[in-house]
C-alpha cells in the first residue's frame, strides 16, 4: 500500500459496518475539489472512535493521511478496480480560516 495524504469534504455521513469479528469500522467519502471544476472522490474507511464518529457529517471539512489500497476482483470475465483509503490520521482543521472556501 501507498501513503496518501489529502482534503476534502465529507459526501454525507459517516456509517459504521460491523464486520465478521465484530469490529465496528467507519466508512465515508471525501470529495476534492480540482482545477477547471474536476472533483477525485476517495472512499475511506477506518476504525475511529465514537468521538470522531460524530463530526463525520455531511460537508465537514477533514485532512486525512492513510494508506491507499487497490484491489481487484474479477466476474463474469470482466475485472473491477476497487480502490480504499485506510485512514490512519484523521484531522479536523480548528478554524473556519483553515478551510477551503466552497464558493468560486
Amino acid at each position: 500500500m501507498a501513503t496518501i495524504i489529502f482534503s476534502g469534504r465529507l459526501t454525507a455521513d459517516a456509517k459504521v459496518i460491523v464486520n465478521s469479528f465484530q469490529n465496528g469500522m467507519t466508512t465515508f467519502t471525501v470529495a476534492e475539489n480540482l482545477p477547471k471544476d474536476q472533483t477525485n472522490f476517495f472512499d475511506c474507511i477506518g476504525k475511529l472512535s465514537d468521538e470522531q464518529r460524530k463530526y463525520l457529517t455531511k460537508g465537514k471539512y477533514v485532512e486525512i493521511v492513510g494508506q491507499f489500497s487497490t484491489k481487484v476482483n474479477e466476474k463474469d470475465g470482466k475485472k473491477y478496480y476497487n480502490t480504499s483509503t485506510y485512514v490512519d490520521r484523521l484531522i479536523f482543521p480548528t478554524s473556519v480560516s483553515e478551510c477551503p472556501s466552497t464558493s468560486k
